[in-house]
């Protein structure tokens, strides 16, 4: 049984023919490599022996023989379809045929078209054919006679390789067809191509490993598909004004490649056409070019520079990944995406321009790039595929243009010196992984436009210490924000999210801040995680609590250690206003006095400071001022200010009465004791060290003043009386300052 007959057999089990609609199904991966000549079996027909599609001009296209046949005669015709191409693989590896006539009609023979075919000997290319494929007579060992005409400009790599043909071939240069070079057969190290050649044919120069320098004329109009490919001593190389088309992996590993100078008429560069020539370094295009393919430059190591004109239109995937030198790149403005794995690894681009023309950004597009800081993505921009700038760890701001609608996930995975983020109101979801790593991420503020959070979005961003969910929230999967370690706060309002388990995996310090009889609330008590009940829904405190109670007290604290005074944590009735935290570290602001509308200040400025107490009685007031000082307690009565003031470190303010205490600098204590009476003002000051101010005059009316001016003074003490004035003053060291008198 022929192996035909065996495929016929085996295709017949896989298989669904309908010759009503002659349709075509199979499962390629069942079927494995023999299923090659019906990769286009979908939508095609069938006839007798022949498979076929019909093509957009009505013409047919073999995609595979079902005959048994010897000796093939390919008709021109089948049912009313004029035969033009035969496609790829459509005969590959009938090793019984030996003859085989092909169509008057026929334009083109796919790539591998006759892939082995052991036993076929001759073969006529028709004058109406105009391109022969890659591989399409390769392994065709006993083929001796080939016939191409002048007609055929396009000649694929390798397509007569290990044929006796090719082999018998006289020359160093055979060319075939309209003067194409199909195979250089010499072995010189530095080649000048002869006059009469217009095209460099697919893989005609691959693997010639010696050659070190090619000289290209200027009649000579393309290069084919793999054309120089791994000529490793090739070192430098000028394309003439001439070639308009550099074909697919033309100078692929030429890993020797210093320079490339590009001629004025280049407007197609093939997929990896330069791929991985690593002694290239620099790249100047002409504004000819209109495409890149993709792949086309990747993997050049030492590329530094790149010139691409305004004139491309399209960059294909891949065209740089892995320029691990290249610095910058300026996009031209035509293009209008950035490809699949465009930029990916190169490690030292710190800057690229993305013009507005762009409206998307393809997958692993950048990534890898960890050098990039500058990232400003245009308003063109809808959408940024998956792994899109992962590991772009320089970047240190993200925002996302406002009309970006798509995300993709891990997109800015491991950026880990980004701060901050800004997300637009069109965002509906944030993807798998979309921040993860992002550790130096701080604020975070979630569009009402966000519905969906994935899985590990925000995994292991340390510095996010809170979040608010938004009510149009409706899930957030797992992982979501697991290793958040400062993460304390977390806002959920009542609306229903869905969360999966482990949200706040390893983020030991969440707080949930929630609603009684809330979703969030049951997520919280069921995962054991703390949470505190808000009051309602529209509290402009997001994160109070319910310890708060109806009175109009306050209590503040700045910097770091600081404990911020207890407001009125001893006031018993409304209106009053707590003492003031303490400024600095390890503070305790004073204690509120207790009265009705009385304000009892307690200010600690420095370090273990305390505050004095706030007067008993209404408008009393009590200050203590720097290191280690204790204010004075304010006064108590009727209208009066009582003030004791501590002013330096170890003072102890005086008490002051209806009246005024003050001491001023270290070791003293503060200005006596204020006089008491109604109306009266008694002052007690007292200057420097060790200097005890005097005791204020008591009497209703009297100014009573006691003044103690240098060391080991003791300030006299105020007379007593109604309306008189005494006065007592000590002026030098050990002087007791005369008592005032009374009247």
């Amino acid at each position: 049984m022929s192996k035909l007959k065996l495929l016929a057999l085996v295709l017949a089990a896989a298989v669904t023919v309908s010759y009503a609609s002659a349709t075509l199904s199979a499962s390629a991966a069942e079927i494995g490599p023999l299923s090659l000549a019906a990769v286009r079996i979908e939508n095609s027909r069938v006839s007798t022996d022949y498979d076929y599609s019909i093509l957009d001009d009505n013409t047919a296209e073999i995609t595979f023989y079902n005959g048994g046949s010897v000796n093939v005669t390919i008709p021109n015709e089948i049912d009313g379809h004029t035969v033009t191409q035969i496609g790829s693989y459509a005969f590959a590896d009938c090793s019984f045929i030996e003859s085989i006539k092909l169509p008057d009609t026929l334009s083109s023979i796919g790539a591998s078209a006759f892939l082995n075919c052991s036993s076929l000997k001759s073969v006529n290319i028709p004058m109406t054919t105009v391109s022969i494929g890659n591989n399409a007579f390769r392994g065709c060992s006993a083929l001796k006679i080939v016939n191409i005409p002048y007609s055929v400009n396009e000649i694929g790599s390798n397509a007569f390789d290990d044929t006796r043909w090719l082999k018998a071939q006289p020359s160093e240069f055979v060319v075939a067809g309209n003067n194409i070079l199909i195979k250089y057969k010499g072995s010189d190290t530095n080649v000048e191509i002869p006059e009469t050649i217009t095209s460099i044919g697919g893989s005609a120069f691959e693997c010639c490993y010696t050659l070190e320098s090619v000289k290209l004329h200027d009649d000579i109009t393309s290069i084919g598909t793999a054309a120089f490919e791994r000529c490793f001593a090739l070192k430098s190389i000028v394309i003439p004004d001439s070639v308009t088309s550099i074909g697919d992996s033309a100078f692929a590993w030429c890993r020797s490649l210093e320079t490339v100078e590009f001629g004025s008429s280049v407007e197609t560069i093939g997929d990896f056409a330069f791929d991985s020539c690593l002694s290239l370094k620099s790249v100047s295009l002409p504004s000819s070019v209109r495409s890149i393919g993709k792949g086309a430059f990747e993997f050049c190591t030492l590329l530094e520079n790149v010139g691409i004109p305004e004139s491309v239109n399209s960059i294909g995937d891949y065209a740089f990944c892995g320029c691990k030198s290249l610095t910058s790149m300026k996009l031209p403005g035509a293009i209008n995406k950035i490809g699949n794995f465009l930029f990916a690894s190169c490690i030292s681009m710190r800057s690229v321009n993305i013009p507005r023309s762009v409206t998307s950004i393809g997958d692993h597009a950048f990534e890898g790039c960890s050098a990039l800081y500058k990232l400003q993505l245009p308003s063109s921009i809808t959408s940024i595929g998956n792994y899109a700038f992962k590991d772009c760890s320089s970047i240190k701001n993200i925002t996302i243009p406002s009309d970006v609608e798509y995300i993709g996930d891990y997109a800015f995975r491991g950026c880990t010196n980004a701060m901050t983020l800004t997300l637009p109101e069109t965002i509906t979801s944030i993807g798998n992984g979309v921040f993860a790593d992002c550790s130096h991420l701080g604020a975070v503020i979630l569009p009402e436009s966000v519905r969906i959070i994935g899985k590990s979005a925000f995994a292991n961003c340390t510095s996010i210490k809170n979040i608010d969910f938004t009510d149009t929230l409706t899930k957030v999967y797992t992982s979501a924000f697991e290793g958040c370690e400062q993460l304390s706060k977390v806002y959920i309002p009542d609306s229903g999210i869905s969360m999966e388990r482990g949200v706040f995996n390893e983020s030991n310090n969440v707080v949930i801040y929630c609603y009684n009889d809330s979703t969030a609330k049951e997520y919280a008590e069921y995962y054991q995680i703390p949470y505190v009940l808000l009051d309602k829904p529209d509290d402009g405190d997001l994160y109070s609590d319910d310890d708060e109670s109806d009175s109009d007290n306050s209590g503040s604290g700045s910097d770091s250690d600081k404990n911020g005074g207890n407001g009125n944590s001893n006031s018993s009735d409304s209106d009053n206003n707590g003492g003031n935290g303490g400024n600095d570290s390890d503070s305790n602001g004073g204690n509120g006095g207790n009265g009705n509308g009385g304000n009892g200040n307690g200010n600690g400025n420095d370090s273990d400071n305390n505050g004095g107490n706030g007067g008993n009685g209404n408008g009393g007031n009590g200050n203590g001022n720097d290191s280690d000082s204790n204010g004075g307690n304010g006064g108590n009565g009727n209208g009066g200010n009582g003030n004791g003031n501590g002013n330096d470190s170890d003072n102890n303010g005086g008490n002051g009465g209806n009246g005024n205490g003050n001491g001023s600098d270290y070791d003293n204590n503060g200005g006596g004791n204020g006089g008491n009476g109604n109306g009266g003002n008694g002052n007690g000051n007292g200057n420097d060290s060790d200097n005890n101010g005097g005791n204020g005059g008591n009497g209703n009316g009297g100014n009573g003043n006691g003044n103690g001016s240098d060391s080991d003074n003791n300030g006299g003490n105020g007379g007593n009386g109604n309306g008189g004035n005494g006065n007592g003053n000590g002026s030098d060291s050990d002087n007791n300052g005369g008592n005032g008198g009374n009247g």
